[in-house]
């Protein structure tokens, strides 16, 4: 093989990948030779066939396919496919993936910025409602004179009382915080329509089944 000889009895040989050149020869048959291509951790095979001394069939080698033929063709098989590692008896099969299931930080976050959020909801509510009462049961540490401004702003000689809130943004954490801003639009008694905005820093605790502000600042922009 590739110009060195076997050893003695030898039928295989360890070579690297890539194409190698083998020669047959032994007394009193013909000679042939071929190239084989072997891939990376496979193996290749060369079959040959020979006739005998005086072109009549050895008596070891099966006869050749055709009566007429003085040799069988050679061939040159395929390299074999390396066979799939076969499972462990009693294995559990692989395991698919599976997205990661979100953290129980994540879900708390998640339910503290709904909460928020309708807490917010429900503030504007009791505004447009002009229900002072739901207000402070909403804010308990309202100071007097936010109430009094409030008081102020739903008497009945202000008209058209309309409040709608923009701009939440949630912060959670051990004591989560929220601003967002309240446009409150409303017609003074004989005047034209005036439109308030006031920016909100709240600080939030968690009420019963809801929530409530803890605190609130109010800034008028």
């Amino acid at each position: 093989m590739d110009g060195k000889p076997f050893p003695l009895g030898s039928r295989t040989a360890t070579v690297p990948p890539g194409e190698h050149s083998v020669t047959l020869s032994a007394p009193g048959y013909p000679g042939d030779s071929t190239r084989l291509e072997v891939a990376p951790a496979q193996r290749a095979q060369w079959l040959v066939t020979y006739n005998g001394p005086g072109g009549q069939p050895d008596p070891a080698e099966e006869p050749p396919p055709k009566a007429d033929s003085q040799a069988a063709p050679k061939v040159l098989a395929q390299p074999p496919r390396m066979p799939a590692q076969p499972a462990r008896p009693g294995a559990a099969p692989a395991a698919t993936a599976r997205p990661a299931a979100p953290s129980a930080a994540s879900a708390a976050d998640a339910a503290v910025d709904a909460g928020a959020r309708a807490l917010i909801q429900a503030y504007t509510r009791a505004i447009n409602a002009r229900d002072l009462k739901q207000l402070r049961a909403l804010y308990p540490g309202m100071p007097p004179d936010q109430e009094r401004q409030w008081r102020d702003l739903f008497r009945d000689e202000v008209k058209d009382l309309s409040a709608s809130v923009g701009d939440v943004r949630i912060v959670p954490g051990g004591a989560p915080q929220a601003d967002f801003s309240l446009a409150l639009t409303f017609r003074p008694q004989g005047s034209k329509p005036q439109t308030f905005r006031l920016s909100n820093h709240a600080t939030l605790r968690p009420a019963g089944a809801g929530w409530q502000f803890e605190r609130l600042d109010q800034k008028g922009q």
